[in-house]
């Protein structure tokens, strides 16, 4: 049973594994790869799915049915469209993860079980949740999550020498952005401070230089270049080999021949770009990372010149325009030792042998965003609410112990409602709701919420609220009643659902034409759930700071890592291929679903009150044993709750019938069981619906 570690990269992905003598090594994907596009799409005439480099010739024929960039959309509740198939972020994800997975188990000739993955320094949790769950949907247990500069800074530190040294990461990959300051302590790797954005990379290149050269395409045969059309993806194929090139030449021509016709005649494109106009046209861009460093180096405490060496990491820090930035800003030579777009993989695999026990290397890590809570607060004789309250400073080190002291917002308050809060390393703002919403656009992420009973005994001057976000990712919240022997704990990391991870499961297996695996997902599960019903109004009860002065402590424990970023507003994403991702208004893919949000337990809800008299709403009808007569209409069963979850398996069984490949007992048994699901559907009958879910894969699968 293999334990590797990977690289699930914004631009490419790679998988190495730690070999007790050799150390850390890539291994290659059937196709010789080591380094593996992260496209993934599908073939419309197979209607199997493909990953890597293969996705980019199905992108200049059939951009509907191709998703690149997928890990920006990570952190939102969307969907993407491709042909008659509908894929979450994290189900498109363990695509890809299952393309490393099947690779590696056949270089390794044994199973992949367990696996640990990398992420941005800032990403936030909901993006990290979306990850490990797309590990466990490729099947594997995902022991760890890592941040891709402290992975980046194990694989330097296996084969060199750096004891005393203080080295500065500079992570810039096809997608995002990070920086760290790194300590090495014998075999202590101690991360200081982190900083990035996770939503400057690579990419962003592309992109100024396709509008470069469209623009002059455009005024010089005045035609125009359609965003995400099969011409806009071979032009920006070609201009990254072309920015590639721009590495080692002072000039490259974007050339592509019967680009367009017009009248009947082809248009070729041909643009000359010198290295020195790239380098104008990316300039802002790298500009940006320079913020990070100086932010880093403040949270640190350390000043340039305190950086013994700066290290390169990621494909990006190729560029030689990055290279001399870097250079100018630190005045240092960078290094670039290890290959940058292998090197997080590297260190992810030595985290591997960190947690088996096969090196004494250990690592110190950080949270490198606020975490906080959100409270009313007296100010110049106003009471403002909304407002955040910051328990766990930015770059505090993982599994320390945090406390603030709270007052009620009003005298006589039977319960305090307590709201979980990060904050973007970036932002200074501190109202962290607006009309009781998360303050998204000021980088503020609501994690989770909890209403506690006030005990009757207690101080209701004190009340103490305790952080301490842990090794695995987790916020370990308790809050206590001082004078009293009251304490509530629980975490603001729920566990991941391991019934939404089966589903998935069985969706991404359906589409490749695998029988399904019967291996339970082995995430684990939190008793507590993340969504909390409002307290009573009477007892509203956000917790109040300003009459008594809020104390902090930082107790020191054992060692760990953490992290996290503000999600950008899906109006704010620019959209991916496939037609873009959709809003969902409801989703079973996510372990912190907002359950008193969702309409179909809200009827659930009402009909548990004992209100006989609420005929407001019509009585579901109970589950048929014998087999429904015909469809219902169509219109019932397409706008349920329940049909986004369903609706690829649908329509492969339905192709499945199309074409003609069962035996009459075999078809007539599918089509009454696809029957009873649209029944089910519109009934919202749910568990009837995931019950036929399961048989209806049986059925297709064994076909």
């Amino acid at each position: 049973m293999a334990f590797v570690g990977i690289d699930l990269g914004t631009t490419t992905s790679e998988i190495a594994i730690f070999d007790a003598k050799e150390g850390p090594r890539l291994l290659k994907d059937a196709r010789g790869h080591a380094i593996v596009d992260s496209y993934f799409g599908f073939d419309r005439k197979t209607n199997k799915p493909v990953v890597g480099e293969s996705v980019k010739s199905i992108a200049q024929s059939d951009p509907d049915l191709v998703v690149e960039q997928v890990k920006r959309y990570m952190r939102e509740d969307v969907e993407f469209t491709l042909g008659e198939h509908r894929f979450t972020p994290a189900e498109i994800s363990a695509q890809i993860l299952t393309h490393l997975k099947e690779s590696a188990e056949q270089q390794l000739g044994e199973p992949v079980t367990r696996c640990v993955i990398t992420v941005p320094a800032n990403f936030p949790d909901p993006a990290r949740r979306a990850t490990q769950q797309a590990g466990e949907i490729a099947g594997m247990t995902v022991e760890r999550i890592i941040n891709e500069p402290t992975a980046a800074a194990l694989a330097y530190g296996y084969d060199e020498d750096l004891d005393g040294e203080t080295i500065l990461v500079y992570d810039f990959g096809g997608g995002t952005f990070d920086v760290s300051i790194v300590e090495y302590r014998g075999t202590m790797v101690e991360v200081k401070a982190s900083s990035g954005n996770t939503d400057l990379g690579g990419k962003d290149f592309d992109r100024a230089l396709v509008q470069h050269v469209t623009e002059k395409f455009e005024a010089e045969h005045g035609i125009e270049v359609i965003r995400d059309s099969g011409n806009y993806y071979r032009l920006l194929f070609a201009c990254e080999a072309v920015k590639k090139d721009l590495s080692v030449s002072t000039h490259a021509t974007v050339n592509i021949p019967y680009f367009m016709v017009r009248d009947g005649s082809p248009i070729n494109l041909q643009v000359d770009v010198r290295r020195n106009t790239f380098e104008s046209l990316i300039h802002p861009l790298v500009e940006q990372t320079e913020a990070a460093i100086e932010k880093a180096l403040a949270d640190a405490n350390l000043n340039r010149s305190d950086i013994n060496r700066v290290l390169m990491v990621g494909g990006t820090s190729r560029i030689p325009y990055v290279q001399q930035f870097v250079e100018r800003l630190m005045g240092v030579a960078p290094h670039k030792q290890i290959d940058p777009d292998k090197v997080i993989a590297m260190g992810a695999a030595v985290q591997t042998a960190i947690i088996d026990g096969l090196t004494d290397r250990t690592i110190q890590d950080v949270c490198p965003l606020s975490l906080g809570t959100v409270v009313v607060r007296n100010h110049y004789g106003q009471m403002v609410d909304g407002q955040y309250s910051e328990i766990i400073p930015t770059n505090s080190k993982v599994s320390q112990e945090h406390t603030r002291e709270y007052t009620p917002a009003a005298q006589g308050q039977s319960s305090v409602t307590l709201h979980v809060y990060q904050r973007d390393s970036q932002s200074g703002s501190v109202q962290a709701e607006i009309n009781e919403e998360p303050n998204t656009e000021e980088g503020f992420t609501r994690l989770a919420e909890r209403t506690i009973d006030i005990p009757e005994a207690a101080d209701t001057n004190d009340i103490e609220v305790t952080y301490v976000y842990n090794p695995n990712g987790m916020l370990d919240i308790s809050v206590t009643f001082p004078g009293t022997d009251t304490e509530h704990t629980f975490q603001a990391h729920a566990g991941l659902d391991d019934e939404a991870i089966a589903r998935s499961r069985r969706k991404v297996q359906a589409s490749r034409g695998a029988a399904p695996s019967s291996a339970s997902s082995n995430a684990s599960s939190s008793t507590d759930s993340f969504s909390w019903p409002a307290p009573d109004s009477a007892a509203s009860a956000q917790a109040s700071e300003g009459s008594n002065p809020a104390r902090s402590s930082a107790n020191s424990s054992p060692t760990a890592r953490s992290q996290r970023e503000h999600p950008e507003p899906d109006s704010q994403r620019t959209p991916s291929p496939g037609g873009g991702p959709t809003t969902k208004s409801f989703s079973t893919s996510s372990g912190d679903m907002e359950w008193d949000n969702v309409d179909w337990l809200k009827d659930v809800d009402a009909s548990s009150s004992g209100d006989a008299s609420d005929t407001s709403k019509p009585a579901s009808k109970p589950a048929s044993s014998s087999s429904p007569q015909g469809a219902p209409p169509e219109a019932s069963w397409k706008n349920a709750p329940h049909f986004s979850d369903v609706k690829s398996l649908i329509d492969i069984a339905e192709s499945a019938l199309d074409q003609g490949r069962m035996s009459p007992q075999e078809s007539s048994h599918l089509r009454d069981r696809l029957n009873q699901l649209k029944h089910a559907l519109a009934d919202n009958d749910s568990e009837r619906v995931y019950q036929l879910e399961a048989e209806i894969m049986d059925i297709v699968l064994g076909v």
